[in-house]
């Protein structure tokens, strides 16, 4: 009982940092691109460089994070796999719901790359389940971030059809602000609300993730 409980407050712990770091990186993007607004081409300010160095920071991240705070640390070549395969498996639901696949396949893929990196620090908590595949199980408890960020991005893309004549409404520009700004008030709000909760059952709940983790206490 006294481990499960040790286990449960380390792996809290490492949520908030998550959550820290994924509100101050959000911000960042949208400061950076409210400074360069204007400047990119076509008014799309989400390119290639700038999408690939958010992948790469967060790599960075992940594995700072899973060397001081895991006991089986998470090796840098599984966290650029992780990376190169979630790039891929979002272009490819990207191309799926309708993003250019010959024309602007650039911006895709920088699309793709963002929002790879908005999940990264999920994969930072995960205590070494990357193993040698892709595994979605460290998602479990921290589900709620990256459904957030989805999300966000499906509500960007109705902006682009619009007749408003806007420099901002070329792909992926709303589409990638709307998952920065899931992605960002998602862990915010995990920040500021009640953290644990504990149902009539018994079973300590990490909120909002309460439908994906489950713990018994007795």
């Amino acid at each position: 009982m006294q481990s499960n409980r040790s286990r449960s407050k380390s792996r809290f712990s490492n949520e908030n940092i998550g959550c820290i770091w994924n509100v101050f990186l959000c911000f960042s993007i949208m400061f950076w691109r409210r400074m360069n607004e204007g400047n990119g081409e076509g008014g799309n300010t989400f390119q290639f460089p700038f999408c690939f160095s958010i992948l790469l920071v967060n790599i960075t991240f992940s594995y700072v994070l899973s060397y001081f705070r895991h006991k089986e640390k998470i090796e840098l070549t599984s966290l650029l796999r992780y990376g190169l395969l979630t790039s891929t498996l979002f272009h490819i639901l990207s191309v799926l719901f309708g993003a250019p696949f010959l024309k602007n396949w650039d911006r895709t893929i920088s699309f793709s790359m963002l929002l790879s990196a908005l999940i990264l620090p999920s994969v930072a908590t995960c205590a070494g389940n990357l193993g040698n595949s892709l595994n979605f199980s460290c998602f479990e408890w921290m589900g709620a971030n990256e459904l957030s960020t989805c999300f966000g991005a499906w509500l960007g893309a109705f902006v682009i059809p619009l007749d408003w004549d806007c420099s901002w409404q070329v792909w992926p520009e709303p589409v990638a602000v709307g998952a920065v700004v899931g992605c960002g008030l998602s862990s915010l709000l995990k920040l500021i609300g009640p953290a644990i909760t504990t149902n009539s059952a018994g079973y300590k709940m990490y909120w909002p993730t309460k439908y994906f983790v489950h713990e018994r206490h007795v």
